[in-house]
Order: structure tokens, then sequence, then C-alpha cells
């Protein structure tokens, strides 16, 4: 009986190692992709490439932490079923592969049309040839190994990761430091933003491409699944589009 619970607490501390990687390691994935937007870092301006990073990535942070939190519950409520447990973790290491490709697609795409993949704007490249014409054009050969190698790149860190910290010494301390790391992050990457980046044009990219999506598609189904515009138009603006009036031709 006390080998059993031994086994069983094993696995619950294995689990949740697992999903922690898994969690930093997805935040880590995201901030480096978003840093594919900065380009190269500078050798003068390093300090505000920093700032301007964090503050395009904090929100990023922020999603990984909130998934973690959610994964983190189930395994809290199935702490007696090892089985669920090792099914929560992994399911959360493919989610989060899933959310580094998608992440790769978005940067890609926000160079294209200037902002992230939203349920309208799907609908617009799936229907318009000009659109899906040029975003082919941006499916080049380093952006197609992009796409494939941040998830491979991805899983082979979580799976080293753990296994690091089943080694350590330490434990609580490995644990509680990237809570500290991601809580530092997300605190200067919003002030960094509201100081610093809010007035740049390209600001759009420090929204969370998961969020973009998701909210994107519950306003859509929530309106009844039509696509609607936010904005307003007077009955002046309506008149533009009345037919031209022929004036009557005069005859000798």
């Amino acid at each position: 009986v006390a080998l059993d619970r031994s086994v069983r607490r094993d696995l619950r501390v294995t689990d949740a190692g697992r999903l922690l990687w898994a969690a930093l390691m997805l935040g880590v994935s995201l901030v480096a992709i978003k840093a594919y937007h900065l380009g190269v870092p500078p050798r003068d301006g390093l300090l505000d490439y920093l700032r301007s990073l964090s503050a395009i990535s904090y929100v990023d942070v922020l999603f990984a932490a909130a998934c973690w939190a959610a994964a983190r519950l189930v395994l809290l409520i199935a702490w007696r079923r090892p089985f669920v447990g090792r099914v929560v973790s992994g399911a959360f290491v493919v989610f989060a592969a899933l959310c580094c490709f998608y992440a790769v697609v978005n940067i890609i795409l926000f160079g294209i049309v200037g902002g992230f993949l939203t349920y309208p704007l799907l609908a617009l490249i799936g229907d318009v040839r000009m659109v899906r014409s040029s975003v082919g054009a941006h499916v080049t050969l380093p952006a197609i190994a992009g796409l494939i190698l941040i998830p491979c790149v991805y899983l082979a860190s979580v799976a080293a990761l753990t296994r690091l910290m089943r080694a350590a010494s330490s434990r609580r301390w490995v644990s509680v430091s990237p809570a500290i790391l991601a809580a530092a992050w997300v605190a200067a990457g919003h002030y960094s933003y509201v100081t610093y980046f809010y007035g740049r044009s390209d600001r759009q990219v420090a929204e969370s491409p998961q969020w973009a999506i998701a909210a994107s598609t519950w306003q859509v189904f929530a309106d009844g699944g039509f696509v609607r515009m936010a904005g307003t138009f007077t009955p002046g603006d309506l008149a533009d589009f009345d037919p031209p009036i022929v004036q009557p031709v005069q005859t000798a």
C-alpha cells in the first residue's frame, strides 16, 4: 500500500512538472515568435528592443499562464486518478505545440495584412482570390521551416526540461521561479506598452492571436452567424451607392 501511494505521488509530481514546463516553454516560444516581428536586435538599442519585445508579448505570457491554471485545476480535481493526470498533461503539451504553430502562421500573416487572423478575415481570405495569392507569395521556404521546426523544438525542450526537473535537488524553488519570471515579464510588458509602444502603428501585434480568433468567432456566432461591421453609417453615406441620375437630352 505504501509503495502504491508512493508511485501515485511520483506520477502526480511528474504530471504537474510536465504541465509546468510545458506552460513555461509555451510562453518562451510565443515571446520568441513575437521577436520575429521586431527583427534582429540592434547592438546599440538593446534596451529599447527588450522594451518593445515585452510590450508585444506580455499578453501571450498571460495566455500561457491562464492555460496552465486551467489545466492545473483539472489535475487537482482528478488527483486520485493518475491516468487522467497523464492524459491532461499530454493533451496540454499537444495543445501548446499547436498554439506555437498557430502563432507562427499569424506572425507571417501580420506582415501581409497588418493584423492577426480573425473569423471575418478568414472568410475574406477564403473568398477573395487576390488575397489568397498574396498570402501564398509569402509562404516561402523559411516560413515553412519555421512552421515545422518551432513546434518540434518546443516538444523536444519540454521533454528535456521535464527530465531535468526530476533530477533537480530543490524542486520548490524550481517550481516557483517560472511564476516569478512570468509575473515580472507581464508587469514590465504592460508598463512598456502603455508608456512606450502604444503610439506605434504596429501596436496590434501586441494582441494574442489565439484570443483574437476565439473572440471574433464567439462574436460572430453570438450575432447569429453573420459577420457585422462595428461602425455606423449615416443616410448620407448610403447615398453614394444610389444610381446616377441621367439628365434629359436636349434636342435642337
